[in-house]
């Protein structure tokens, strides 16, 4: 990972081809962390503890991209991400740092 956002999302380098690659941010699919620009005290402390545990998660790691889609918001793709370990959104979720998320409203944090 080239910098990480959030708790559900990363900046990555892909290599796509011999000798190509470029940058993509991704939004890590099947989960909602809390977000950093909160509406309250709480979800930003959430938010943070989950930046942290992502990055912590996947500092100096290779990363493997699956299920790559367009995200709705546009300008970065969704997509199953995973490092040596297994699955982030598994990771994020089995740590209490996110909630399933598969389209539609989110839910408040606060």
């Amino acid at each position: 990972a080239e910098r990480v956002i959030d708790g559900d999302t990363l900046d990555v380098r892909v290599e796509i081809w011999l000798g190509q690659s470029l940058n993509v941010r991704v939004r890590i699919d099947g989960i909602d962390a809390p977000e950093l620009e909160a509406r309250c005290p709480l979800e930003r402390s959430e938010a943070l503890a989950a930046r942290d545990f992502l990055a912590s998660r996947v500092a100096d790691a290779p990363l493997q991209l699956t299920h790559i889609v367009y995200d709705k918001y546009g300008g970065r793709v969704r997509a199953a991400v995973a490092d040596g370990r297994g699955d982030l959104a598994a990771a994020i979720l089995a740590a209490g740092m996110a909630r399933p998320y598969h389209g539609g409203k989110r839910r408040p944090w606060c």
